[in-house]
């Protein structure tokens, strides 16, 4: 839909309402134009000045070159209209245009159907205002300022995400014009500029320069001409070094976003502070400069006249901060401050107790110890408090508690001990989001105390609160967050507990007994995130569960539930994770699981630890997304099928461990590339290795990242404006890009599991892995009855943690370019039958920490050296009587009694072996053959016995058969 403005009233075409309302003689028509062409009737309209037409679906039409025959144009839009191929050039016949709005009018496509000359802008000459963001541009950077140069009055140009490329000639260009560039806003933004283009210095008149997300490697010193410049966007580039010399000369400067760059040393806080808002995350900043350098080439009149300060806004998170110097506590007018994700110590400076108009604190993620000043308390315009992940201690000051307009209040991952009472949360009128967790805080709140605000969230995970369900919860309405996990929590889950708008609940790790409510989809309905593991629950789980659209995580793990899983379960459209793992559950696993109609979005299924039988489903062959599948622990059989694993399949955690699957390791499973963690231990599989393992590519280490051009996808940007603005700097709940926004789209997806629960038997031990899951590589096909050798290929998976194939009957020698395993720590090749000499390449494994070799039949010496120094224990080397050195306590000096037969001696023995096996029985018929022969010779009697035995036995055969077969005759013919 679209609303058009038109002249003389004439009805527009293809419009499905009319509308006259008349202002100046013009009317307004609401238009459809989905599914349809544009029309050449619009030429019929011959006074039309005003025509919009964004956001309609032309279904990748062409846009029309007739447009460029509508003279009387001075406004044209046709942003997002989903167009496709070229701009015409007709449309430099538009003389009058003032206004013209192509931003993604078409689709960017990589072939040269789509690339656009944009010469006949140049023809433009009324132009005020043009946006050609994300419609891709032949032209080189040298020929767009050309083109924009050229233009008497423009006043804002947009070109961002245009594929502009830098200009191959460093010479520049002579402006036809014969007036000066009146151009205040130049965006070049997300492009492949790798220098400044010479031909801005020229415009002296810009006020907002926005250069962002190219490749920009320095900025030039004639920086210093821009006298108006408001506001600079240098983020995303590639500066290093310094903060830019050229920068710090231009003091008219409201905005500056040197963002996600590689700048190191001070930050001149003698000069930012004339700048109302700043934005310097993502570097390498080790400290600030309060005042500026003798030697530098900084205008000193300028200096003079930079007293005080008009700084409102800093951000300063991830970078390498140390310290706080007191000049911050002199920015008075300071209302916004991050200074997150550094390294900063010690207590929280004083002098930020003159920072009294902050209006933002966040201190997360540093170093800061101590208690929390009371002074904070005087902050009364404060509404976001941020000191999480800290090491403050000690009490929450009560002045806290008088901070009415705060709504924001995370002070997790501390040290903080004491109560929370109600002296702390009385006046917090304005509250929407607490996060107390990870302290060792108690909750001490009356059970018939009802708060003043009306939280949005609730976060208070590992504080004391010890009872059942907090009743004052009762009279928040409007919780969409709530996590309460490992406080103590015991009881049922109350009848009360309605929260119609709760995304996210989390109520692990307590002592929450009883049943799930059969009711909870009317409880809860818009339920994103249910999270009860660790508890005391039982019974079934409910069918009501599958009711829960919007589901997405669901872990009941570690409970008391039993009967069968419900299939419904596998049929929900947006599951992400499903994590049912050590509880009591019985029966196959359901078909629907990632089933035509079912779960094809599943990233995440843990059944582990139950009592599930049968063979695997087939339809998991269709979890083209699934990343995490542990099925250990069970009692499922068959053999593993080689369908399930397909090639573009995301899977990379396999865990089947410990059930009765047989037949030999399906090769299909090396095309799973992003695989880093297998484990088929404890079944009956038996074969050899598969040789094809060491393609599998997860199990690597990551090459280094190619990441490509920065300009396919960009954030969806505003609607032009009217007239000149400066951005915000700030939201007004929190400052800073949020994690998507601040991340490129070309930058690699890393998966970021935060509550998927794997155990993984690793040195021995099995251990539990959540967060650091990611981090583990580890290969486990121990108590199998796997043969043949170990594959020389096996060492190409240069990123494996574990390697354990322990309790087998693999045969040959350990493969010789083990060394190349550098970041294994646990090496399991026990009870095996293996031989031969350890490879001398095994004192390369510097991280090695857990080594078993015992009872295969190695020889010669033990390596010395890096981690064999402490690996002393002798039990790893039990069973093996030809091995010497430290610790067997057996010398090597006499190396050739010490040393065992290797695999080829055995070989060697085994064929010599044969050979006397056959060359006795050889001699053994010979002997008795040969033996009776000379008997029947010598002894006469003896042979006349002998032979009138074969006579007698040779006459009572014939005559049994004769007899057999005159019966036979006789009863053929009776039947006959």
């Amino acid at each position: 839909m679209a609303w058009q403005l038109i002249k003389d009233g004439v009805w527009f075409p293809n419009c499905s309402t009319r509308v006259e309302v008349v202002n100046n003689g013009s009317f307004y028509v609401k238009c459809d134009f989905s599914s349809k062409a544009m029309s050449p009737s619009l030429l019929e309209l011959k006074h039309l000045t005003y025509l919009d037409l964004s956001f309609i679906d032309f279904q990748l039409t062409h846009i029309p070159a007739f447009l460029g025959s509508m003279r009387q144009l001075r406004y044209l839009n046709l942003s997002q209209s989903f167009f496709s191929g070229r701009v015409p050039h007709q449309l430099g016949n538009l003389t009058n245009l003032q206004t013209l709005d192509l931003n993604r009018a078409t689709l960017y496509m990589y072939d040269s159907t789509s690339m656009n000359d944009i010469t006949w802008v140049s023809h433009l000459s009324s132009l005020q205002y043009i946006d050609m963001s994300a419609v891709r541009i032949i032209n080189e950077i040298n020929s767009v300022m050309q083109v924009i140069l050229n233009l008497p009055i423009l006043l804002q140009t947009h070109f961002e995400f245009c594929g502009i490329n830098p200009s191959k000639s460093s010479q520049g260009f002579v402006n036809s014009s014969s007036l000066p560039s009146k151009l205040q806003v130049l965006n070049l933004l997300g492009n492949f500029l790798d220098v400044i283009p010479n031909a801005v210095q020229n415009v002296t008149s810009l006020r907002s320069l926005d250069l962002s997300n190219n490749y920009l490697d320095s900025v030039p010193l004639w920086f210093g001409k821009f006298k108006f410049l408001a506001h600079l966007n240098l983020a995303w580039n590639e500066l290093a070094d310094f903060f830019p010399i050229a920068i710090q000369n231009i003091f008219s400067l409201q905005y500056l976003d040197l963002s996600s760059n590689s700048l190191t040393s001070a930050v001149p806080i003698w000069f930012i502070k004339k700048v109302q808002h700043v934005n310097l995350t993502n570097n390498n900043f080790s400290t600030l400069e309060s005042s500026c350098p003798l030697n530098s080439k900084i205008n000193s009149k300028n200096i003079s006249e930079s007293i005080g300060s008009d700084l409102q806004a800093l951000d300063l998170s991830h970078n390498e901060l140390k310290d706080v110097v007191d000049s911050l506590g002199q920015l008075k007018n300071l209302e916004h401050l991050n200074l997150a994700s550094n390294f900063l110590y010690g207590p929280i400076p004083l002098s930020f107790r003159n920072l009294t108009k902050l209006l933002e604190l966040i201190l997360e993620d540093n170093h800061f110890n101590g208690t929390i000043p009371a002074f904070l308390g005087r902050f009364s315009f404060l509404r976001v408090l941020d000191l999480s992940d800290n090491h403050l201690k000690g009490r929450i000051p009560d002045s806290l508690g008088k901070l009415q307009n705060l709504n924001i209040l995370d002070l997790s991952t501390n040290s903080l001990e004491g109560h929370l009472g109600e002296v702390h949360l009385r006046n917090l009128s304005s509250l929407n989001d607490l996060n107390l967790g990870m302290n060792k805080l108690s909750i001490e709140l009356a059970p018939n105390w009802l708060p003043h605000f009306q939280l949005k969230s609730l976060k208070l995970p590992s504080c004391n609160i010890g009872t059942p369900f907090p009743q004052w919860l009762r009279n928040q309405k409007k919780l969409g967050k709530l996590d309460l996990s490992n406080t103590g929590l015991w009881g049922t889950l109350p009848t009360w507990f309605q929260q119609k708008d709760l995304l996210v609940l989390d109520l692990s790790n307590n002592k929450i007994s009883g049943q799930l409510p059969r009711n909870i989809n009317d409880m809860m309905p818009y339920l994103n995130s249910l999270y009860l593991g660790k508890n005391l629950l039982n019974g079934s789980i409910p069918e009501s569960l599958c009711k829960l659209s919007w589901l997405q995580d669901l872990d009941l793990s570690k409970n008391k539930l039993s009967r069968e899983i419900p299939s419904c379960l596998g049929e929900f459209d947006g599951i992400l994770l499903i994590d049912l793992s050590s509880n009591e559950l019985s029966g196959t696993i359901p078909e629907s699981f990632c089933s035509s109609d079912g779960s094809y979005s599943l990233q995440s299924l843990n059944l582990s630890n139950n009592s599930l039988h049968g063979e695997l489903p087939s339809t998991l062959r269709s979890c083209n997304y699934l990343e995490i599948l542990d099925l250990g622990n069970n009692e499922l059989y068959g053999i593993i099928p080689s369908k399930i694993w397909a090639k573009s399949s995301m899977l990379k955690i396999l865990r089947l461990r410990q059930n009765k699957f047989n037949g030999s390791i399906p090769s299909t499973l090396c095309q799973l590339s992003h695989l880093q963690s297998l484990d088929l231990a404890s079944n009956n599989l038996s074969g050899p290795i598969p040789f094809c393992i060491g393609n599998m590519e997860g199990m690597m280490v990551n090459k280094a990242l190619d990441n490509g051009p920065k300009v396919h996808e960009a954030s969806e940007p505003a609607a032009p404006p009217t007239e000149f603005s400066l951005a915000p700097f700030v939201s007004s709940v929190a400052p800073g890009p949020s994690p998507e926004a601040s991340t490129p789209a070309w930058a690699p997806a890393f998966q970021q599991w935060e509550k998927e629960d794997v155990k993984q038997f690793i040195k021995g031990r099995e251990l539990d892995f959540t967060k650091n899951l990611k981090f583990v590589i580890n290969m486990d096909l121990s108590y199998n009855n796997l043969i043949g050798i170990i594959p020389e290929v096996l060492t190409s998976l240069n990123g494996l943690v574990s390697l354990n194939l322990s309790h087998n009957l693999l045969s040959g020698e350990i493969p010789s370019k083990i060394g190349q395993l550098k970041l294994l720590e646990s090496l399991d090749l026990s009870w095996n039958k293996l031989a031969g000499p350890l490879p001398s390449s095994m004192p390369s494994l510097t991280s090695l920490s857990h080594l078993n070799l015992s009872y295969n039949n190695f020889s010669g010496p033990i390596p010395v050296g890096n981690q064999f120094f402490t690996l002393e224990d002798s039990s790893i080397y039990f069973g093996n009587q030809y091995l010497c050195g430290e610790p067997v306590l057996k010398g090597c000096h006499d190396h050739e009694s010490n040393e065992a037969p290797t695999s080829d001696h055995y070989e060697i023995k085994n064929q010599k072996e044969k050979i006397m096996f056959y060359f006795v029985v050889a001699v053994g018929f010979m002997t008795g053959f040969w033996g009776i022969i000379a008997l029947l010779v010598f002894n006469k009697s003896l042979r006349y016995v002998c032979f009138r035995y074969m006579e007698k036995l040779g006459d009572e055969i014939y005559v049994a058969v004769a007899i057999r077969v005159a019966r036979l005759k006789r009863m053929g013919l009776k039947r006959w």
